[in-house]
């Protein structure tokens, strides 16, 4: 994540412990999941919540290779991943991308720990992991909801969804507690009232 009010502009961890350990002129990063940040209780995980693991990053980053997907965001990891592009053609010819394949540039060291080796050098690649593009989902809800797991997301954010309306509303309700993040409870079930400068009307 960045800290937007910070001149100039500079990353900051936010479920990680710390920035990745960058090593190998750029090739390497090594980072170490949080502990004790949880997904939000669903019934893909029998209605409890789910700690959020490095199993976790590397599905989500294989994700931008699945070819079914046709992420937008797929040039961020294309090509830079030792492995990556084996999967990726693999998946091509089979017409599916095999989730549990290794692949020896995503390492998961152990629960926490997520090893991530480029092809090439890259300093550049600490900024893609601050992208909303390679944050983590949790495989089972992907797995649950398959092409409507967009309109039931799960997350390890500071609010959960209690409604959503396609196109015309959505309700948030503050967690009790989010690691090392706040939310902001409202009087207002529908949240707080838009400042007059942010309405508008529709074109």
């Amino acid at each position: 994540d960045y800290e937007y009010l910070a001149r100039p502009v500079k990353l900051a961890p936010r479920t990680v412990e710390r920035l990745p350990e960058v090593s190998d002129n750029g090739a390497t990063y090594l980072c170490r999941v949080r502990k004790g940040i949880f997904f939000a209780a669903d019934p893909a995980f029998k209605g409890k919540p789910r700690e959020l693991v490095a199993a976790d990053y590397a599905y989500s980053l294989k994700r931008l290779l699945d070819p079914a997907l046709r992420s937008p965001w797929t040039w961020l990891v294309e090509g830079k991943l030792i492995g990556g592009d084996a999967l990726q053609a693999a998946a091509k010819k089979s017409g599916k991308l095999d989730y549990d394949a290794p692949v020896a540039g995503l390492e998961v060291v152990d629960r926490y720990t997520l090893r991530i080796r480029l092809k090439q050098p890259d300093y550049t690649f600490l900024y893609v992991l601050a992208t909303p593009a390679t944050a983590a989902v949790a495989r089972e809800v992907i797995e649950a909801y398959g092409i409507d797991a967009g309109a039931h997301p799960v997350g390890t954010g500071p609010y959960l969804l209690r409604e959503y309306q396609r196109s015309n509303r959505i309700v948030l309700e503050a967690k009790s507690t989010t690691a090392n993040v706040r939310a902001i409870p409202t009087a207002s079930p529908d949240g707080a009232k838009v400042p007059a400068p942010y309405r508008t009307t529709a074109l």
